[in-house]
């Protein structure tokens, strides 16, 4: 807390959406800008995420979207003067650029105070030895452990200790890794991150790996007088060891008895004080399940993952209360009457679980095994009376449970000795072995066993499996008043039931009814107005409170997860914002305990899974005049026919429109009958019609399960070879038969948003891909406007827009995408829903998109709206952010399939700065000088050429394998000669070990070469060096450090940019 009046705060936000950093951050961000500006203070955004709210030109007074880098933020400081920073609403990175620019001394150099922090409270937070011997001077026990400052101490310090061991690694930059080693090797690696052993790495603390403990999670508030209020406590059904983002969480504890949670709590209070944190504090705990032992183990100073779910689960406004405790208001003043809504988290009364989503399938390669390090790429949340309840709504949020069927077929297979095998080693499919080992007998012991998981808990997860096995055993004619509560009682609901015995979820509704059980909405926390509604059984027909009235249902994502986060939540608060501005209340759907809506964006929000069953109950709850469904992705578009037959009519787009789109042989007929270029298509039901339509339509060809509607499974089959090895491992028949489409090979990839109210059609801009086809549209880098395409092709585009959207009657939305090869342009794939694109076209255009398509489902007209047609005068470019850092074993080739975790954008007057500076928010930053490694195919050769001329003429080295080194020496390039993998020593990865290549250039080779391929990128990950996949990026990279090396541009704000189009 600074002692000068404040006048102006620098708020720094999250940055891009990575594993362990989501969109809560952006509502803290939010929240804290409306706080900071009603108490007359300047605010200023530092962020880089165009899908997040808190980077909105009219959120901050002044907003800068660059690389939260300690560079950026020392020129926007000193430019701007703040009185105080902000760092803690932007998790471990605005923690940590924090942590820098205090202990560099710029911040009191220049007088500039810090907001929610302290100098020490930052070290504490980075340095987990310091944390540590600061919790042993307040009398509370940490893990045992000594500190190495070279990887050979650390192995001595490890034979001494024994193996297992836990290893805290704490790298120059503050970054921190953790894990446990069960020998030397992994010791090593887990100390050097993969890369080359260095005494230069960092500190290393070695501790006993910790056995048989459970993992408690305390979220409190502290005022600047040391006034402390508990939040809510988390009990994690792993135990320590697996990354607590990893594992199921439970608030309040379920195993843990009142003596200990008290000495929780008294500990807690005792740090808080310690940290000097102002706000919102997380700490975290284990607890041994024999001795009752409690070690403190980690802190989060500030906003954090749990908090964010203890908001959206208890409707606690935590991120307003933690801003006004940031500028020095006292605990009574700050929680504003909301001590009620804190007290429901700490009493029970309502039961929250946060259910981990994971997707080892879009990283071949990669071990689905759970550990110490963060794999899940989104979370779900349910809410209930019981534990069970609660657990039963989160797993059909992330995994609904099939209409028929008991269990996952290879389950039914498994005996008991076989589950309790597959249990030894913690995957994503734990909770469903488990459950699957206790239904077949497996006694709760031997499951704690193996697995380390508390046997109370397993005793929790075993009444499920008892009451299911007892209903199955009984039927539905014996289903009691008696039983049903039990049933329900034990999490146990109508879908579920409905599987169980093989009948229709409606038959199963009308079970629970018969027995006077039924399934009724309430507030989960106490206070009014109540935001958060769950939906829990009761005996009778009671109901907690009448449908709001005027209202719209907007169906928001129910779980956060690649291609599917931050993007969708920034168009349903804006959906929220356009509905509210006309009247409107608004009700909306979500079970994502990491969503960037806050509580108060709407006025409910129901948290429960997102299907047909839970929408048809929400919307028999609050009767709304109309459902939203264009901003809940591709999932709920799905659901409008079944919605608007019970009489709940969708807004916006005809759901046989949206049909259309997705059957992708209608939807090629359609465009044949308008006349509009496309790609040839066909479907084959055996593996011979498969290769002569492969014949026919030409290769390469894009190949995908004709029933896989979104092409998530699409494979690239280059040549005959490959399409009778892939007709080979799949099955395909007259049930299952294959899709096979033309693929444009070096084609340019273009795409649009548009507007239409079925009259006219509204296009802001034209986004160009910087990767040619072949690249998911979410992972490409995206530049507007575009940088080659010509204007003639941009009338065409727009064209064909407007053709496809009139003659589909689009109401709201349309995402199109389009393929430009040999002066022709295809139309690929039009979506009638948001994507993830449309909160980028929002900024740089400054066109509210979102919003504008709600006023058009609502009846107005895009006449009336009178948007302007944009002549950009700056570029904006968007670049993704992968986890490759997590996942090192897959190869990080970009292909059709999606992968990227969050994006970043960057503008600028010219396009070389914009696509350099995206690049160094995303994520290792384009060198500025030393050598490239290229490394590519023949098919690739040509293309190179131009960027190896730039990299030559800009005084970089060049390093190339013989077939590449060749073909630029022919066309006057000089190229050192590298060596190949398996062709002597040094080779080219020994020189990316080394630190004597800055850049790598690789595109992918035939099969026999493409492991080798696949080592180099790995590597270049491991060891932080720019990887480009693709010539176009490579010309992209030369061109913007070509740029760079010319000088920087003018540092400038969103809204000057926003001034500035015409």
């Amino acid at each position: 807390m600074t002692s000068t009046p404040i006048q102006k705060i620098l708020i720094i936000g999250a940055g891009p959406i990575r594993i362990g950093q989501t969109g809560a951050y952006d509502d803290a961000a939010c929240r804290a800008c409306e706080v900071f500006k009603s108490a007359g203070i300047q605010t200023v955004m530092v962020h880089c995420d165009p899908s997040a709210l808190a980077a909105d030109a009219d959120m901050a007074d002044r907003t800068y979207l660059v690389p939260l880098s300690v560079e950026a933020m020392t020129e926007i400081l000193l430019r701007e003067r703040p009185t105080a920073i902000f760092p803690s609403v932007g998790g471990k990175t605005a923690l940590r650029l924090a942590a820098d620019l205090a202990q560099s001394g710029f911040l009191k150099e220049n007088n500039i105070g810090l907001l929610g922090v302290t100098e020490n409270s930052l070290a504490l937070a980075h340095d987990p030895a310091a944390f540590f011997a600061a919790a042993e001077d307040q009398g509370l026990s940490v893990p045992k452990g000594e500190i190495a400052d070279s990887i050979a101490d650390a192995a001595s310090l490890a034979e001494k200790t024994g193996y297992p061991v836990f290893v805290r690694c704490i790298e120059p930059d503050l970054t921190v890794r953790n894990g446990i080693a069960f020998n030397v090797e992994e010791l090593r690696q887990l100390s050097s991150s993969g890369r080359l052993p260095s005494d230069a790495t960092g500190r290393v603390r070695i501790e006993s790996a910790l056995s048989g403990y459970l993992e408690v999670e305390v979220a409190l508030l502290r005022d600047a007088e040391n006034g402390v209020q508990m939040v809510a406590m988390a009990e994690n059904l792993d135990p320590v060891g697996i990354h607590s983002g990893d594992s199921l969480a439970v608030v309040p504890p379920m195993t843990i008895d009142e003596p200990i949670r008290h000495r929780i709590a008294s500990a807690a209070v005792k740090l808080a004080e310690t940290t000097g944190v102002t706000g919102v504090l997380h700490l975290k705990f284990a607890v041994s399940s024999t001795s009752g032992e409690i070690l403190v183990i980690a802190v989060d100073s500030g906003y954090s993952r749990m908090t964010g779910f203890l908001a959206k689960a208890f409707d606690l406004p935590l991120a307003a209360i933690h801003a006004r405790l940031s500028l020095g208001i006292s605990m009574a003043h700050a929680l504003n009457g909301d001590s009620r809504r804190i007290a429901t988290a700490m009493t029970g009364s309502t039961v929250a679980v946060r259910l981990p989503r994971w997707e080892f399938e879009r990283f071949p390669g990669e071990s689905a095994k759970l550990d110490s390090r963060m794999k899940s790429t989104g979370a779900v949340m349910g809410l209930g009376d019981t534990f069970l309840q609660a657990l039963s709504n989160a797993e059909r949020a992330g995994a609904p449970y099939p209409s028929k069927g008991k269990q996952l077929p290879d389950l039914n297979e498994l005996d008991a000795d076989m589950l309790l095998h597959r249990l030894v080693s913690p995957s994503p499919q734990r909770l469903p072995l488990i459950h699957a080992a206790l239904k077949k007998g497996a006694a709760a012991d031997a499951i704690a066993e193996v697995t380390g998981i508390a046997v109370g808990w397993i005793r929790l997860l075993a009444e499920r499996a008892d009451l299911e096995r007892e209903v199955t055993l009984a039927g539905g004619e014996s289903f009691s008043s008696e039983i049903a509560q039990r049933v329900a009682g034990g999490g146990i609901c109508p879908v579920r039931l409905a599987s169980l015995l093989s009948i229709t979820v409606d038959e199963a509704t009308d079970l629970f009814a018969r027995a006077n059980v039924t399934f009724a909405a309430r507030p989960t926390a106490g206070g009014e107005p109540a935001h958060i509604w769950t939906h829990t059984p009761i005996v009778g027909n009671h109901s907690h409170g009448a449908p709001l009235g005027k209202s719209v249902l907007v169906v928001a994502p129910a779980s956060g997860r690649i291609g599917q986060s931050i993007e969708l939540d920034h168009c349903c608060v804006h959906a929220a914002r356009a509905l509210k501005a006309v009247g409107r209340k608004v009700v909306m759907t979500s079970a994502n305990p990491a969503s960037a809506c806050g509580p108060g964006d709407a006025d409910r929000t129901h948290v429960v899974p997102l299907t047909v069953v839970d929408l048809k109950a929400v919307c028999q709850t609050e009767i709304p005049d109309g459902v939203v469904l264009q901003f809940g992705g591709y999932k709920a578009m799905t659901m409008a026919e079944e919605l608007n037959a019970v009489g709940f009519p969708v807004l916006g787009t005809a759901p046989e429109s949206t049909a259309l789109c997705q059957d992708r042989m209608r939807f090629s007929q359609l465009l044949t009958d308008l006349g509009i270029p496309h790609r040839q298509i066909g479907t084959a039901d055996s593996p011979d019609k498969a290769m002569d339509l492969a014949e026919a339509i030409g290769y390469p060809l894009m190949v995908t399960a004709r029933t896989d509607l979104q092409g998530r499974r699409q494979t690239l089959i280059m040549d005959a070879r490959m399409l009778e090895q892939h007709v080979m491992e799949v099955e395909v028949s007259t049930d299952r038969p294959l899709l096979l489409e033309q693929f444009l090979e070096y084609a340019i990839e273009v795409e649009a948003d548009a507007l239409c109210d079925g009259q006219a059609v509204y296009v802001p801009t034209v986004m160009e891909h910087i990767e040619l086809a072949g690249v998911h549209p979410g992972d490409a880098a995206v530049v507007v406007p575009p940088y080659s395409t010509p204007p003639r092709h941009i009338d065409t585009i727009t064209a064909m827009i407007e053709k496809i959207a009139l003659q589909l009657n689009v109401k709201g939305l349309l995402n199109t995408r389009f393929a430009v090869l040999n002066d022709t342009v295809y139309l690929l794939e039009v979506r009638p829903w948001a994507c993830r694109t449309l909160p980028l076209v929002s900024k740089i255009c400054n066109v509210p998109m979102a919003q504008r398509a709600v006023e058009i489902m609502l009846g107005m007209t895009l006449d009336e709206m009178d948007l302007p047609r944009r002549i950009l005068p700056h570029y904006g470019i968007r670049a993704s952010v992968f986890p490759f850092d997590t996942f090192t074993e897959t190869d990080p080739m970009l292909g059709p399939r999606m992968r990227s975790t969050g994006q970043v954008m960057a503008m600028a007057d010219v396009f070389g700065m914009a696509y350099f500076t995206s690049q160094e928010a995303a994520g290792p930053a384009l060198p500025l000088g030393g050598n490239v490694l290229i490394t590519v195919t023949d098919a690739d050769k040509p293309s190179i050429l131009e960027p190896a001329r730039l990299f030559n003429e800009m005084g970089f080295g060049i390093q190339a394998t013989r077939g590449t080194h060749a073909f630029l020496k022919k066309n006057g390039i000089e190229a050192q000669l590298v060596k190949k993998l398996g062709f002597g020593r040094p080779d080219l990865v020994d020189g990316i070990k080394t630190g004597d290549v800055s850049l790598v250039v690789n595109t992918p080779s035939g099969s026999q070469s493409q492991q080798d391929d696949a080592y180099i990128r790995k590597t270049a990950i491991r060891y932080r060096i720019p990887d480009v996949t693709t010539p176009a990026a490579a010309l992209a990279a030369a061109k913007g450090i070509a740029a760079r090396k010319r000088g920087q541009d003018a540092l400038c704000t969103l809204q000057s940019y926003v001034r500035a189009i015409k």
